[in-house]
Order: structure tokens, then C-alpha cells, then sequence
């Protein structure tokens, strides 16, 4: 079974195909079958009628032509795959008759006439029954007759011979008492059947097998094309890129679900770009009021509450600052590329550690990913920058398996809380409650950077190591 699941294809099309295929070999098989029953049936019976009437001429012959030519017209008649002999009582006991043996002895006891009934025996063996030893090649017919009994009841000489002596199946024997007395009796074998395929059927069927898979081919791919190109365009407007809408073609169902996706995303791209111009507005408009209240304060007194107005002035002034430049960020359109990641990391660590920052990185296999190389370098910048703030130094590497490319940096800090592993990817969420932004920063930096690594259809996560925290980024593959 898990073979067949090996072999089973897994793309739409592959199936379609090899069940089509299957379809049409079991459909064929079928009808030949079918066919070539029908077939046998038709030559037997043939067969049967063609002897039925060579056997009526032959019996009203010898009852109106004097014996002495008898022997030459039953050998005369006598053409394989049938063989005629006279003798003095029937090759077939009265009792081995069955209801097909009965109901061919009325059929041909009607065409031979109302004397002859009650003088006609029949033993078919056309569907498995048993048969006797056919006599012609013995010298002495009447002494086989008298052991036909006990020869047919046997199962161990349910066989006979045929003219030239070399053994064969017979499907009719039958027995006929003619006027004299005498026995005409008849053994044939069963009719040799032509090939109901001959080679002109068998190029037929293959033609037209494979005109049909093509059509079938030609199908599949109108079908299954624009199915691969909604799904192109779904991966990539999963991972933050811009996508153009996807021409509506093929079948109805597929339009549909086509159209439907082009309206999904232009609605989500709307929403998006309208909640990114509100924030950067209200950012905007911000400044004014900002600005205002720092130019009242100026004109104040020097006092200790001047001083902690200014400094939550330039807080609001940092964070608005810095909401405005993720919203520029947000609505920037950045073209994708294929990216070595382990240069692009390479790189980060290589300028940070030239800036006198305790990172090390650990180069992983190579490793093709389709990003957009500005956010991603800011993002991963950004956790290394916050591994040797908080944490004195980063260990940085990079690793690739079926689940992706994976990126841990590691510091020996003294870690978060398990409860706020979550929590710290907020916007404004700062661990550090001194309101400081040379020790806790703005709150924003792990917020634009999980929202970086969603947009590429990657997940971040932090894990306490004690000491120590464990970030990992894991992103998807090529």
C-alpha cells in the first residue's frame, strides 16, 4: 500500500490522468470480455446449426439410398472437426442426458420429422459436461457401443480421439437410429475460434486510447493552469508581495473561484493601504499639537516639572516619530528577489561586529530564499542589535530542513518571563518600566519585526534558556 501511495501522483492532473486511464483499460477489458463471449457463442452456435443440418441430409440419405453406399457417404461426410460412423447401437447411454442434452434433442428431432422421435440421443459437452471415447479410429465400432455405458460413466476415459488419432475436446455428441435400425452417431470437436482482436482492432483501440488521453491532457491542463497561477498569486500575496489580478479563464467554477480571489485581494489591499495612510496622518498631525505644547513649556520656569514635561514630550515626539516611519516602511513596495541568506546574515553580523559588538556567526548550508532583502536585513539587524543590548553578546546561526530555514540567535542575558513571550511583540510594550528610551527603546522595534517575518510567511519565537534567551526565526524554504 505505501508503494502504490509512492507511486499515486499527487498533482491534480497526474490523478485525472491515471484515472482516466484506468477507466478506459478497465472499460476495454470489460467490453472484450463481454465480446469475446459473445463471440465463442455465436461460432458454437453456428457450429451446432451447420452440423444439425449435415446431419438431417446425411440421415434422410441413408434411409433413401440402398446400404451399399452407405460407408462411403458417412466417410464422405466425415470432415473435421466432425466425424460420422455407423454402428449397431448408440455411442450414448440413454440415461447420461441432461435438460441442455434433451432440449437440443427436440430442436433436432423437430427438423428430422415425427418418425424419428424417440430415436434421437445427445450428449453436449460444450459447457464442461462429459463426453466418451470416440471410436472411429477402432476397427470394431459395435464393440465400443456395447462399452459405451460403462466407458461414459468412467471419469477416467472422459476423453476421445480425434480422426488423425491425437486427442481433442468434442462439444456435440450425438446418436441417430435410422430405418434399418443401424446407428448413425457423430463426435465434434469444438470449433476453433478466430481472434476477436486482430491487429486492425488492436491499432484501432491503442489510436484511439491515445487520442483520448491527449484530449484528456488538453483538458487537464486548461483546467489546472489557472489553478497553478491562483495559487502562484496566493503564496506570494501571503508573503507581503504585490500581485497583479489573474486573468479569469478556463471552465465556469474556475472563473468563479478566480474572480473571487481577485476581489478578496483587492479588498484586503484597500483596507491595508487605507489603515496605513490613517496612521501615518494621525502620526502627521500629531507633530503640530506636539510642537505647540513643546513651545508653551519652553516659556515656563525652570522647575524639576519642567523638565519631566519636556522629557514626556520627546516620548510622545519618539514614538510618533517612529510610528510614522513604520507607516513610510508599511507602504513601501519592495520588489522581491532571491536572496542567499547566509550572505545576507553574514553581512548583518559581519557590520555589527565591526561596530565593536560581541556577535558570532555560524555559516549554515547554502540556502535560496525569495524575500525582500531590506525588511528582512532590518528585522534581522534588529534582533541581533536587542541580543547584545540585553544580553551582552549574539550567537547567531542558520540551519535548513523540510520545515525551512531557521535563524537562532542566542545571548546569555538574563531572559523574559515565560508569561511575556507574547506580550513583547505589542506595540509600545516595553519590558523595561523607566519609560527610558536609552534602556527600553520605543516598544516598536519586535512589533515591525514579527510583522516583517509574518509578511514573508515566516514565525519568530523566544524560548528562555537560563540563562539566556533563544530566538528563532524560521522562514520558508526554496
Amino acid at each position: 500500500m505505501a508503494f502504490l501511495k509512492r507511486l499515486w501522483p499527487s498533482s491534480l492532473a497526474g490523478q485525472m490522468v491515471i484515472v482516466v486511464l484506468i477507466t478506459l483499460l478497465s472499460a476495454q477489458a470489460i467490453s472484450l470480455w463481454v465480446l469475446s463471449s459473445a463471440h465463442r457463442n455465436v461460432i458454437y452456435d453456428a457450429s451446432e446449426l451447420q452440423l444439425i443440418q449435415r446431419t438431417i441430409i446425411l440421415t434422410r440419405l441413408l434411409d433413401e439410398t440402398p446400404e451399399v453406399y452407405h460407408s462411403r457417404m458417412v466417410k464422405a461426410a466425415s470432415t473435421a472437426p466432425a466425424t460420422f460412423w455407423l454402428a449397431s447401437n448408440s455411442h450414448i447411454p440413454e440415461d447420461a442426458e441432461s435438460r441442455l442434452d434433451q432440449r437440443f434433442i427436440a430442436k433436432l428431432s423437430r427438423e428430422l420429422g415425427e418418425p424419428y422421435r424417440g430415436r434421437v440421443r445427445a450428449w453436449l459437452s460444450r459447457y464442461g459436461k462429459p463426453h466418451c471415447m470416440h471410436p472411429s479410429h477402432r476397427r470394431n465400432p459395435d464393440e465400443w457401443a456395447n462399452k459405451s455405458s460403462r466407458t461414459c460413466r468412467n471419469p477416467s476415459h472422459r476423453r476421445f480421439e480425434s480422426h488423425s488419432g491425437k486427442p481433442a475436446t468434442p462439444f456435440v455428441n450425438f446418436s441417430i437410429q435410422l430405418n434399418d435400425g443401424q446407428w448413425l452417431n457423430l463426435s465434434a470437436r469444438t470449433p476453433s475460434i478466430p481472434p476477436l482482436v486482430a491487429r486492425q482492432t488492436g491499432l484501432f483501440l491503442l489510436l484511439s486510447g491515445l487520442m483520448l488521453m491527449l484530449v484528456i491532457i488538453l483538458m487537464v491542463r486548461r483546467i489546472t493552469r489557472p489553478l497553478g497561477e491562483l495559487t502562484q498569486s496566493a503564496n506570494r500575496l501571503g508573503l507581503g508581495e504585490t500581485v497583479t489580478a489573474i486573468e479569469e479563464r478556463g471552465p465556469k467554477d474556475i472563473r468563479q473561484t478566480i474572480h473571487a480571489f481577485n476581489r478578496m485581494h483587492e479588498r484586503l489591499q484597500r483596507f491595508v493601504a487605507d489603515r496605513t495612510r490613517m496612521l501615518a496622518a494621525l502620526s502627521h498631525d500629531l507633530r503640530t499639537p506636539i510642537t505647540t505644547l513643546r513651545l508653551r513649556i519652553e516659556l515656563l520656569e525652570d522647575s524639576p516639572e519642567k523638565e519631566r514635561l519636556l522629557a514626556t514630550l520627546e516620548e510622545m515626539q519618539a514614538m510618533t516619530e517612529a510610528t510614522l516611519s513604520f507607516a513610510r516602511e508599511a507602504a513601501k513596495q519592495e520588489d522581491t528577489r532571491r536572496v542567499d541568506i547566509n550572505a545576507l546574515t553574514a553581512s548583518i553580523c559581519d557590520d555589527l561586529e565591526e561596530l565593536g559588538m560581541p556577535v558570532t556567526f555560524h555559516e549554515g548550508p547554502d540556502a535560496v530564499l525569495s524575500c525582500r532583502p531590506v525588511s528582512l536585513t532590518r528585522a534581522i539587524r534588529n534582533l541581533v542589535e536587542n541580543a547584545v543590548k540585553y544580553g551582552e553578546s549574539a550567537d547567531v546561526s542558520l540551519s535548513h530542513d523540510n520545515q525551512g530555514i531557521r535563524l537562532t540567535i542566542i545571548d546569555k542575558g538574563p531572559g523574559i518571563p515565560e508569561a511575556m513571550t507574547e506580550k513583547v511583540f505589542e506595540p509600545f510594550y516595553r519590558l523595561e518600566s523607566s519609560r527610558n528610551r536609552d534602556t527600553g527603546g520605543i516598544g516598536l522595534g519586535l512589533a515591525i519585526t514579527r510583522t516583517i517575518i509574518h509578511n514573508h510567511g515566516g514565525n519568530i519565537t523566544l524560548k528562555n534558556l537560563n540563562p539566556g534567551l533563544q530566538v528563532t526565526v524560521t522562514l520558508p524554504g526554496e
